[in-house]
């Protein structure tokens, strides 16, 4: 829902959503077992959320950062990538 939104530009990226985006995802794509099972379109999903969010990130700067605001931010994302992209795909 909330990805329908950001592509319609009905809800604009701010560090909170970009916090809580990630967040979220990062709490959906870890919650099945290790390896991660899933589908294509939930990789689909997660990927465009994160390029929203980067793309969002990399107009910032200084404290207007994100990671700069929550130490764990980059953590996250590389978490959810780690769920999106297991290491058999590397």
């Amino acid at each position: 829902m909330q990805l329908l939104a950001i592509e319609r530009q009905q809800l604009e990226i701010n560090t909170f959503v970009a916090k809580s985006l990630m967040f979220h995802l990062n709490e959906a794509t870890n919650a099945t077992l290790y390896p991660a099972v899933l589908h294509d379109n939930d990789i689909n999903v997660s990927v465009r959320l994160v390029v929203h969010v980067l793309r969002y990130e990399s107009l910032q700067s200084g404290l207007n950062l994100t990671h700069t605001q929550d130490r764990s931010f980059v953590q996250v994302i590389h978490q959810i990538f780690d769920a999106v992209f297991p290491a058999v795909f590397w």
